[in-house]
């Protein structure tokens, strides 16, 4: 069985997301949000990408396994139309939290002062 996180992932991201500075264009102010935000931001991103994407191989066995059911007729053609768009979306999620996530811990790493 894979290793899911213990905590709610997607819930705490959300959580955390009105937490940082945006700035008059509308885009994150990482410079001016606080670094333990940011840092529960990358870590909560990142989680969820790994929920999204092992949810989306999950689906797709369980779509390889219910094959001889979609073509009787079992399975409705709406069912795996929205099983379709819900993997294109878990998807776009997944790469839009591998962007935060990335995003945030660069912006960490240059806010660390380093050694001399």
């Amino acid at each position: 069985m894979a290793a899911m996180p213990r905590h709610r992932p997607m819930r705490d991201l959300l959580a955390v997301l009105p937490k940082l500075t945006i700035s008059s264009s509308g885009e994150v102010d990482y410079s001016a949000s606080n670094p333990a935000d940011l840092s529960a931001l990358a870590e909560h991103a990142q989680d969820t990408m790994q929920v999204a994407q092992l949810g989306l191989s999950a689906i797709g066995l369980l779509l390889v396994r219910a094959a001889p059911e979609m073509d009787t007729g079992e399975i409705s053609g709406d069912a795996i139309e929205s099983l379709g768009w819900l993997m294109a979306e878990l998807g776009e999620l997944a790469g839009c939290c591998f962007a935060l996530s990335a995003s945030c811990r660069e912006h960490l790493a240059d806010a660390t002062p380093r050694p001399p």
